[in-house]
Parts: C-alpha cells; sequence; structure tokens
C-alpha cells in the first residue's frame, strides 16, 4: 500500500510539472506576435459596380425561388442598363409568362411582350417556346 501511494504521489506531481510547463509554453507563444505586417482588407467600396451583371443574378434567383414580379423588377433594371440585351429580355419575358401561367398576373403583359420580342429578334425560337408553354 505504501508502495502504490508514492508511486501514485510521484505520477500526480509529474502530471501536474508537464501541465504547468506546456499551460506556461502555450502563454508565450499566445503572447507573441505572429504577423508583423498589418493585414491588409478589401474595401468593397473601391470596387466597380456591375449593375447589369448584378440585377440578372438577382432576377435568376427571384425567378428560382418563384417570386415573377420581383424578378421581373430586376430584369426591367438590368436592361435599363443594356437594353439590348437578348438574354436580359428573354428572362424579363419568362418572368411575365410564369407570372401569368402560375399567378394568372400580368397575362396581357406577357403577352405583349412575347409578341414584341418576336418581331424584334426574328430567328429565335425562345420567345415561341415561351408562348407555346406559358400561354396557351
Amino acid at each position: 500500500r505504501k508502495y502504490f501511494a508514492v508511486t501514485l504521489l510521484t505520477s500526480a506531481i509529474a502530471f501536474l510539472a508537464v501541465f504547468f510547463i506546456f499551460q506556461s509554453i502555450l502563454s508565450i507563444r499566445s503572447n507573441r506576435r505572429v504577423y508583423q505586417e498589418p493585414i491588409q482588407t478589401v474595401v468593397y467600396s473601391k470596387l466597380k459596380p456591375q449593375p447589369f451583371r448584378d440585377n440578372m443574378k438577382r432576377g435568376f434567383l427571384q425567378l428560382k425561388g418563384k417570386d415573377y414580379f420581383m424578378a421581373a423588377g430586376s430584369f426591367e433594371r438590368a436592361l435599363k442598363v443594356e437594353p439590348n440585351s437578348l438574354v436580359g429580355e428573354y428572362y424579363l419575358t419568362k418572368s411575365y409568362c410564369s407570372m401569368c401561367f402560375y399567378k394568372n398576373q400580368a397575362c396581357a403583359v406577357a403577352k405583349k411582350k412575347v409578341q414584341a420580342n418576336r418581331q424584334q429578334y426574328p430567328g429565335e425560337y425562345k420567345f415561341e417556346y415561351l408562348e407555346k408553354i406559358y400561354l396557351k
């Protein structure tokens, strides 16, 4: 029993010694500065805004989330930046057609958009597709 008590006491003393040594090493290392140079941060306000891309991306997300009215607004803002964009016209027309098909709203606007785009882009089958799928 005496031998067991002595080994237990020496083990505890050794454990405490190792524990305090590691604690002191960690505290010394945590107080020392690792980076001597200041860290540069990116200021996003200095970056050039890209309103066409941003509005199109927002419109895609709104169209995917079935928020067709807001998607149409985003695509219209994108078309104000680049008025002759076929992609912008297509997705604007698609959002109006989806609004007509799923919510039975803005059907007259959707039909006008499809007809105007079929005249403006005569070789594009996309607008005929929208008319066949969503407006019939």
